[in-house]
């Protein structure tokens, strides 16, 4: 190079080393127009392209210096500060090595060869580069807090600790250290000092965004909804593009039920971070959880087509499909889950759910039983397989399983107040509370007469609409709504739902004394005299849509069309609210006697669906609290069961332990209900109402 040349290379790089990038740019093009070239021009123009924030360009330069001579450390290394600028973490890690491989003394290279291998997910081979960083320096704060990080990352939550704590003891204000000091409590699942560690941090650095963020995330792991979200808040106001702290308040405002401002925080992240799959995922969770699955679907499609080995996305997608009714499709999708992450305890459990519906128990149980290895304290897993064990007839584990549940997740919505466990009731205020839906309000209100007989004074919270058929059942029950509940004036609370694992661990052990509830006489005379003389059978065909345990049960009303077919009877309906509409649309000479708007409509539920049903010859119904309403009177009921029903009513028998006047039919394959009806048409054909099979 001629010297009038390398002199003004000297002036470029002089530009380069007092902060003038850009005029160091300008000197070596000038250079390049005079026909002068060499790997120090182009490492020179390299490295003030970086500083200028122009990674691809600069990678060019360099990787044409490196080309020119190829043991240049200082080209590689720059090599691997343009590649990690520009995310291409993998060739960067290559370039460290180069530069390593001419100069081993290069701290800088080596620690940096350690962040690009961790942003690569190879943990291990990023801690073994921090290590040797660390031997030589031992005060290199930043390679001992992310060696830290790695640490965390592959569960090694106590020797990341001890990484964080090094660093705060050499610098305790270091703002990584102290908000990845909480980090690893909390994966380590130490609450209660991960939010004393987040308060501590941000003593030190009051508005530290990272570490309102981690607090949000304590808060949120102990329980704490409303502080989590007010501490997201916070970590977004500090920073608004921070995408992680929109998601996860995201996260905890739709587990709160408030879809809108839920969604409106996905959308924000997926504004900042178009192109990320945890937007979409994210936002396909809100979806479904609005029962919104077609949409839900679609997202997770999204999320999939930018990140196809996400497998919480593949997850999410056979939760989708298994809502959707597409059985095989989601377990198609679980299973590629699976394979992505062979250990993944929602994916297993959920499989276990799809292979249920499926009828492959055994399969199921198995599934069950992985997730709850997998992940002991989910107590959703317990609870499946309960349910498993119940369908089955196994009452003893699926009590068991459920008391399991029951442990892990407690339903004791007043504060204060212990929850029973079984036990002598003898002198006890039982407040027992029902927090599930109307059917359950009604099969387990069963146990409370014997409760109060063996000596247990007992009052009931629930829906207030329920009261008054409920009072029907015993006169010593006491029944309060909830805002006027004082725990003070009790000894223990319990949930319904929660008395016949504690009270009839057997199927022989269920209390059927059937009547247990009774319709006002006034109201069945009412209704005797409307309907006249005749045989009539009361009809009721639709859930609740918006329930997810509706889907399979409810039957379209068309269905019933073999029973309208029976020479002198009428069908009469007891449908309520959805699904009525379908009255409208019936086929050709269908008819189906409607009681009208002003049928139960008061403000007490099921009152004149009751008395009607004391009038009816039979009531034939999807399985709804309509089933469970005739069976607590004593009535002839015949239900119509999907192929995989719920647990309470077992398998392959056709008649119910809880409810003497039941029969049941059940489909024969999942979707089919015309035999079940021509079953129904036949059986009243040769036995009229008879409840027994």
């Amino acid at each position: 190079m001629a010297v009038e040349a390398e002199a003004e290379l000297r002036h470029a790089l002089a530009s380069l080393r007092s902060g003038n990038p850009a005029g160091a740019e300008a000197t070596c093009r000038q250079l390049r127009a005079a026909g002068v070239d060499g790997a120090g021009l182009r490492q020179v123009l390299g490295i003030a392209l970086l500083e200028q924030q122009r990674p691809d360009e600069a990678a060019s330069e360099l990787q044409q210096a490196l080309a020119l001579e190829p043991a240049n450390p200082v080209a590689a290394y720059n090599l691997g500060n343009a590649l990690a600028a520009g995310g291409r973490h993998a060739e960067a890690a290559m370039a460290y090595r180069r530069a390593l491989a001419s100069q081993p003394a290069m701290l800088q290279a080596r620690y940096n060869l350690g962040n690009a291998l961790a942003a690569c997910a190879a943990h291990a081979d990023a801690i073994s580069a921090f290590d040797q960083v660390l031997a030589a320096e031992p005060r290199f704060v930043e390679a001992r807090n992310n060696r830290g990080r790695s640490r965390l990352a592959l569960g090694d939550h106590a020797g990341a600790l001890a990484d964080f704590e090094g660093v705060l003891a050499l610098d305790p204000r270091h703002p990584a250290a102290l908000a990845n000091r909480g980090a690893a409590l909390l994966a380590a699942d130490r609450h209660g000092e991960a939010l004393a560690a987040y308060r501590q941090a941000l003593a030190v650095l009051p508005g530290h965004a990272e570490a309102l963020h981690g607090l949000g995330l304590a808060h949120a792991a102990s329980s704490q909804p409303r502080q989590a979200i007010e501490a997201f808040s916070a970590a977004i106001r500090q920073a608004p593009g921070f995408v992680e702290a929109w998601r996860q308040r995201a996260n905890m405002l739709r587990d709160a039920g408030d879809l809108p401002a839920a969604m409106a925080d996905a959308l924000q992240a997926i504004a900042l971070r178009p192109e990320s799959a945890e937007g979409y995922n994210l936002r396909g969770t809100i979806h479904h959880e609005g029962l919104r699955y077609a949409e839900a679907l679609a997202d997770y499609d999204r999320a999939i087509a930018l990140e196809p080995a996400s497998a919480d996305a593949w997850c999410n997608r056979g939760n989708a499909l298994y809502d959707l009714g597409r059985l095989h499709d989601a377990r198609a999708a679980l299973d590629h889950a699976l394979a992505l992450a062979p250990g993944h305890a929602e994916a297993t459990s959920n499989l276990g759910m799809v292979l249920q519906d499926l009828g492959d128990f055994e399969a199921a149980r198995a599934a069950y039983d992985d997730a709850i290895a997998l992940r002991p304290g989910n107590p959703e897993s317990w609870k499946r397989r309960a349910t498993l064990h119940l369908l089955q007839g196994d009452f003893g584990r699926g009590w068991a399983d459920f008391e399991a549940s029951a442990r892990l997740a407690p339903h004791t919505p007043f504060q204060g107040l212990p929850r029973w466990h079984g036990g002598d009731p003898q002198g006890l205020s039982l407040l027992v509370h029902e927090p599930s839906g109307i059917g359950d309000a009604i099969q387990f209100l069963r146990y409370l007469p014997g409760l109060i007989d063996r000596g247990a004074r007992v009052t009931f919270t629930g829906a207030p609409r329920l009261f008054r058929l409920l009072a029907s059942c015993d006169p010593r029950i006491a029944f309060i709504v909830q805002e006027r509940v004082d725990p003070r004036v009790f000894d223990a609370q319990i949930d319904l739902w929660g008395l016949p694992r504690l009270l009839s661990p057997t199927v022989q052990a269920i209390p059927a004394p059937v009547p247990y509830l009774h319709a006002e006489p006034d109201r069945v005379a009412h209704w005797r005299r409307w309907l006249g003389e005749g045989r009539r059978i009361g009809i009721a065909w639709q859930g609740r849509p918006g329930r997810k345990i509706d889907a399979g049960r409810s039957i379209p009303l068309a269905a019933f069309a073999p029973l309208a077919s029976l020479p002198g009877v009428e069908l009469v309906s007891l449908q309520r609210n959805e699904g009525i509409e379908q009255l409208a649309h019936l086929p050709p000479a269908m008819q189906v006697r409607d009681p009208g708007p002003a049928f139960d409509a008061g403000a007490d539920a099921f009152l004149d669906t009751a008395a009607m049903m004391m009038a009816l010859d039979l009531v034939v119904t999807s399985d709804t609290a309509v089933a469970h309403l005739a069976g607590a009177l004593g009535r002839p009921v015949w239900l119509a069961l999907k192929q995989v029903p719920e647990w309470r009513w077992m398998l392959g028998r056709g008649d119910s332990p809880w409810y003497p006047g039941m029969r049941l039919f059940r489909q024969g394959e999942a979707g089919a209900w015309d035999p079940v009806f021509r079953a129904m048409r036949d059986a009243w054909r040769a036995g009229g109402n008879r409840a027994d099979p």
